[in-house]
């Protein structure tokens, strides 16, 4: 059986936080200047943008800018706690070499081949999702009439002189690609950690069941091939502790990053629904907003979707047990599988800072929670007018 390496479903995002400065070598002479620039210009950014919304905090139409604040603030706490926890997620990485991930037949390879595919599939379509939106970022103040910025920040100085505004200009789209881009590599690393650890449950799923075939069948005497056996369900249960302890490591790694993330998430899915609702139907702003809110959902909804996937698929290890041909075991099998059994009762949930699960019924509660706010404050404006 081929050996596959899993860390290719990691590719893409590994590219990507090297190319946003997120990475880290032994030897960063001349990338720890390029980390420097890309994080101080976020920092730079996010600064500007408080101080703006902070001295036009009074005026109505502040809205048009405040929802992509948390946006602005979130990949730079992303950023710090994911360097902070960088030697744990690069020691997840590795226990993925572990020989016990690898196939055992052509259907276990080719689950794990779809998840690597799956992998690709979700980051290119989020990265895709993204590309149009900072295009469209970027692009529509250049449409209007005068000097406009693609968002609005404080700047001591009159940016609208010759030179001075496209040097500012082409700033700020970089530090709008800066996040954009890191937002993606960080949400799609998590997501494809996650579609990993359901295909392990899968492999497992599929070994347990066929326990019998995987034992070797010249074996003749029923003692030694129950031994056989035996020695096969300890292998499991190996795995599945190895499967128990990938997901723990990246749920420590992430833990602080869920919560900035879904914190974050939700006050910009809040604050872009108000805003999109103050919009004029049809026009340039309202599909940048509306792009904006897509991807904020997009961004919550990939961590709950396969956070979801891996609690169902570990469920389905308890299932695997009585699917395979417990009835030709002896005694001392069927008592090895029924504690093996018990052990995977509990399914592989991830929690946010040990808080409450990554899952469906979240995304829907937070949605829910949501929604809520923005009748809330639909409601006060009313009244207000």
């Amino acid at each position: 059986m081929s050996q596959l390496n899993l860390k290719e479903a990691f590719k893409q995002n590994i590219v990507l936080l090297k190319a946003m400065g997120l990475w880290f070598f032994e030897n960063e002479s001349f990338y720890k200047l390029f980390k420097y620039f890309v994080q101080g210009s976020l920092v730079f950014d996010s600064t500007s943008l408080i101080i703006y919304v902070a001295l036009n905090i009074r005026i109505k139409n502040v809205t048009d800018t405040i929802y992509s604040l948390p946006g602005s603030l979130e990949v730079v706490l992303q950023a710090i706690l994911f360097r902070k926890n960088f030697h744990l997620i690069r020691k997840s990485l590795q226990n993925l070499k572990q020989k016990e991930f690898q196939p055992k037949n052509d259907t276990q390879e080719k689950i794990l081949k779809d998840s690597i595919a799956l992998s690709r599939h979700v980051f290119y379509s989020f990265f895709g999702l993204v590309i149009v939106m900072i295009g469209m970022w970027m692009i529509l103040p250049l449409t209007k009439q005068g000097k406009y910025l693609p968002t609005k920040y404080w700047i001591p100085f009159d940016y609208r002189l010759p030179v001075v505004y496209e040097l500012l200009y082409l700033f700020e789209c970089s530090c709008i690609i800066f996040h954009a881009f890191s937002n993606v590599a960080l949400d799609t690393f998590f997501s494809i950690a996650m579609i990993q650890i359901g295909a392990q449950c899968d492999v497992l799923c599929d070994t347990i069941r066929n326990m019998d075939e995987l034992t070797e069948t010249n074996l003749e005497d029923n003692y030694e091939k129950n031994n056989a056996m035996n020695k096969k369900l300890i292998d499991c249960i190996h795995h599945y502790r190895l499967i128990e302890e990938f997901a723990k490591s990246i749920a420590t790694s992430f833990k602080e990053i869920l919560m900035v993330q879904f914190v974050c998430s939700s006050l910009m899915l809040c604050v872009s629904m108000y805003e999109l609702s103050l919009s004029e139907p049809m026009s340039g702003h309202f599909f940048q907003v509306f792009l904006f809110q897509i991807s904020a959902t997009n961004e919550i909804f990939l961590y709950c979707w396969f956070g979801n996937e891996v609690i169902i698929k570990s469920e389905r290890l308890f299932y695997a047990v009585f699917e395979s041909k417990w009835y030709d075991m002896s005694a001392k099998l069927k008592k090895n599988l029924m504690i093996f059994a018990y052990q995977v009762q509990k399914p592989i949930s991830l929690l946010v800072w040990n808080i409450f699960p990554v899952d469906l019924k979240t995304f829907g509660g937070l949605l829910q929670k949501c929604w809520s706010f923005f009748v809330a404050m639909k409601n006060i404006q009313e009244i207000q007018e």
